[in-house]
């Protein structure tokens, strides 16, 4: 059973995009989204464009999928559930191996370039923890800005704007 704020380690069963897997704990598949990141988006079956920004981004979004097999495949994952948001995903933090800085998915995604902040308005009650977190998700994504890195070097339509036009 998933437990808010208890430490898992799930059974990774596939990648679904750059934010969102699909993992197994105690024999209960669930879906799992990176909390505070937003990758690119993947083309969903039977959505067509011929607009060159978006099949760009859709490059960017089998990227980010790609590189984030590259960090977990075959690696311990140690998953920190939080809430279900309004798909039936467990809101999580995603670590390989321990639990710390070095070792979270979350900025590692964002220091290479293959996600954007997607941070909550207005939030304020913070673990130690997640406050190094949450502040390491906006010092990432503005140092791989800086650097053009991954997508930001590629000036794409960020992924809440594409969702805005399919």
């Amino acid at each position: 059973m998933i437990i808010p704020n208890k430490r898992i380690k799930p059974t990774l069963k596939f990648i679904a995009d750059g934010d969102t897997l699909k993992l197994n704990y105690d024999g209960q598949d669930f879906h799992s989204r990176a909390r505070w990141i937003d990758a690119p988006e993947m083309q969903k079956p039977g959505q067509y464009s011929d607009n060159p920004q978006i099949l760009k981004h859709w490059q960017w979004a089998i990227k980010s999928q790609e590189f984030l097999g590259s960090l977990i495949t075959r690696k311990p994952l140690i998953i920190i559930p939080y809430e279900l948001d309004q798909y039936n995903r467990w809101l999580c933090d995603w670590y390989v191996g321990t639990v710390s800085a070095t070792n979270n998915i979350q900025l590692q995604m964002c220091l290479a370039g293959m996600c954007a902040y997607y941070l909550p308005f207005q939030h304020y009650d913070f673990t130690t923890r997640e406050l190094s977190l949450y502040t390491g998700i906006i010092k990432n994504c503005a140092k791989a800005y800086k650097l053009k890195s991954g997508f930001w070097g590629d000036n794409i339509l960020l992924p809440h704007e594409v969702k805005k036009l399919v």
